[in-house]
Parts: structure tokens; C-alpha cells; sequence
């Protein structure tokens, strides 16, 4: 089993950076994509669901607004930071969750920290 202190600098950004974006759901409520992460019985599966997540990420990205370089939904009247990873983060965290599959429950709990 992967620890965290065992991690690189780049693979805990990487891990952040998949935790950062399912915090967009969290804080809506909307626990499917964590549910899914950290249910998933495969690395397979765990890529299954890093796709449909970037699809809706990319989606609410388009509908966006801007303020001081940062991007955020407004969802219910609040305002919610958008993050989506970056093509590196999602590379590294794939090779991660195939080394390890627990990877993906971490990063769905590290979501959950806001």
C-alpha cells in the first residue's frame, strides 16, 4: 500500500489536484463521483469515472465566471471554486491508482475536507 509521506512532491499535487475537482460535487452534495472513487473495484473503473468527472468539470467550466483569475459556478447563490486538473496531475494520479487502487479513496476523502 501506497503511503502519503512515500509520495512525491508531483504525486500529492497530482492526488490534490483529482481531490480539489471532486470538491466542486462535495460542496454541492453531490457525492456520486466520491462515492464512485472510492467504491471502485478496479483501476479501470477508477478511469471511468476521472473521465466522466472531467467531462461535467469541462462542461460547468463553460458556464464559468471569472473573478481575480479564478473560476467559479454559482450554484443555489453560492459561489464555488472551479477546479479542473491539469493533463500531468491526471496522468500521474492514473499511474498512482494503478499501483495502487486505495490512491482513489484518498483523494475522494481529501474532497470531503472543505
Amino acid at each position: 500500500m501506497v503511503r502519503w509521506s512515500d509520495l512525491s512532491n508531483e504525486e500529492r499535487a497530482a492526488v490534490n489536484a483529482v481531490a480539489n475537482a471532486l470538491r466542486v460535487f462535495a460542496v454541492q452534495k453531490k457525492f456520486g463521483y466520491i462515492d464512485r472513487f472510492a467504491n471502485s473495484y478496479s483501476a479501470e473503473s477508477v478511469k471511468h469515472v476521472l473521465y466522466e468527472l472531467l467531462r461535467d468539470l469541462k462542461s460547468l467550466e463553460s458556464r464559468a465566471t471569472v473573478e481575480e483569475g479564478r473560476k467559479y459556478i454559482i450554484v443555489d447563490n453560492v459561489k464555488i471554486a472551479l477546479y479542473v486538473p491539469s493533463r500531468s496531475h491526471v496522468e500521474t494520479f492514473v499511474k498512482l491508482v494503478e499501483k495502487d487502487l486505495a490512491i482513489a479513496k484518498l483523494a475522494a476523502a481529501l474532497s470531503l475536507t472543505y
